[in-house]
């Protein structure tokens, strides 16, 4: 503002509204906190009843902060039980990876023991199976060898027939020719020679025989091969089932091993997001230490907070801040009208509730509305040693405070309601008597110069 140019007046006055409230709340640090915007909230309504040509569209403007203000806030408490869930929800997760984890290690090693027990069995069934090819080999070289040899030894047999039917036939003709001739006499000569070469195939037919024998003394014989090589047909037959079984088993191996890498990969995003959100959840309440501050102490919130659950309990918080009955919280009423009605300005009225219209309803709490009354004690203790009727004090006294009269009318009717609300508690109801004039009040001075407000 230029030099020379004085504030207006309600300017100054709001400015030191603002700073009286900021004090009282101790709240003048740059912090925020839901006292700070109530002290500016508070002006910022003065300043728009003020300005009469701009209160729609600055009321509209306030409206939607406000309405900003309640989602976001019933937002965070919607949020709030979704972060208990997921703590929950964690923990399943970890006991069902942990449990997936054991399975599968388990069924790994059996797996594993499997494969190398199906290994050994088909190296085994290898080295058998070249084994029993080798014999097979020697056997089909030894049949063609004595195949051969067989058919030279027919071969030789035939001609040694052939010889043995010529040699008879030569004696038969050789008998008839002599008959014949009724000599009477054998050619001896012929017959040395027929029996030299019977002897002489005789020695030949024993070496062969012989030869023979040596040669086939350790053949197999063909229904023995015949049963080796069935033998062999059904180990390859099994070796081709094992293979085909073990490749079954790594293709099994290898799916359960992506679907393990997956599981892992799940496990260590669920742990970072469980991570997260144990860094960023809220710690539940600790509800025990509502006792000490609700009227009646531990036992009383005992007994009012037995067996209900943490909404319950915010409801039954609310009513014990505010007067009113649980049930009322509970069912979401309307704690009261907006605005209060002017009572006049008759000589019956008080003098701190003479007004005509309508006056906002601040609902005031209990808390605020004893640390009120006890300021207005002290102050009638410290500048009204006389005595005097306590509604013509209070209205100096809130003029002494706020100073614009709107305010003192406001908050004159807000006090004698939030009276009327907490009547209950023996301070609040002991000030509302007397404030009805249904009990008297007396000043006695103490000898230390002080002095001491006590009803009378």
């Amino acid at each position: 503002m230029p030099k020379g140019v004085h504030k207006p007046k309600f300017l100054e006055q709001l400015e030191a509204f603002l700073q009286k409230e900021l004090r009282s709340l101790d709240s003048t640090e740059m912090v925020p906190s839901e006292k700070r915007l109530q002290a500016f909230r508070e002006v910022f309504e003065y300043l728009i009843e003020d300005f009469k040509t701009y209160k729609p569209l600055l009321s509209a403007i306030k409206h939607e902060y406000e309405m900003m203000l309640i989602h976001q806030r019933e937002r965070i408490r919607d949020l709030e039980p979704l972060k208990a869930m997921l703590v929950t929800v964690s923990e399943q997760c970890e006991k069902k990876l942990f449990s997936m984890k054991q399975e599968e290690k388990s069924d790994m090693i059996d797996m594993r023991k499997e494969n190398l027990k199906l290994q050994r069995t088909i190296e085994q069934l290898r080295e058998d199976q070249v084994s029993l090819k080798v014999q097979v080999e020697k056997l089909q070289e030894e049949v063609g060898a004595e195949y051969l040899r067989y058919r030279n030894e027919c071969d030789a047999r035939k001609m040694l027939i052939a010889d043995i039917n010529e040699l008879k036939y030569q004696q038969e003709d050789s008998k008839t020719s002599t008959d014949e001739e009724g000599e009477g006499k054998e050619d001896v000569t012929f017959l040395k020679l027929a029996l030299k070469k019977a002897r002489e195939d005789l020695d030949a037919k024993n070496y062969k025989l012989a030869k023979m024998e040596s040669d086939y003394g350790d053949v197999v014989p063909r229904r023995d091969f015949e049963k080796l090589e069935a033998q062999c047909a059904k180990l390859q037959k099994d070796t081709e089932q094992f293979t085909s079984d073990h490749q079954k088993l790594m293709q099994e191996h290898n799916a359960l091993l992506e679907v393990y890498n997956k599981v892992l990969e799940q496990r260590d995003q669920f742990s970072l997001d469980n991570d997260a959100m144990r860094r960023s959840a809220t710690p539940r309440p600790r509800w025990d230490k509502c006792g000490q501050y609700v009227e009646g102490g531990p036992d009383r919130w005992n007994e009012l907070s037995q067996n209900r659950t943490s909404d319950e309990l915010v409801d039954v918080l609310l009513a014990e801040m505010t007067g009113q009955d649980v049930s009322q919280i509970q069912s979401g009423a309307s704690t009261g009208a907006e605005y209060f009605d002017g009572q006049g300005t008759g000589p019956e009225v008080p003098r701190f509730l003479r007004f005509e219209g309508q006056v906002r309803n601040r609902r005031l709490g209990k808390r605020d509305t004893s640390l009120l009354i006890k300021d207005i004690w002290q102050e009638k203790a410290a500048h009204d040693a006389e005595r005097s009727d306590l509604g013509e004090f209070l209205y100096t006294y809130l003029q002494r405070r706020f100073g614009i009269e709107n305010m003192i009318i406001e908050w004159g009717y807000n006090l004698y309601d939030a009276c009327n609300r907490y009547n209950h508690d023996p301070r609040i109801g002991l000030f509302y008597g007397i404030l009805q004039k249904e009990v008297g009040i007396y000043i006695s001075k103490r000898r230390e110069g002080g002095s001491n407000m006590t009803p009378g």
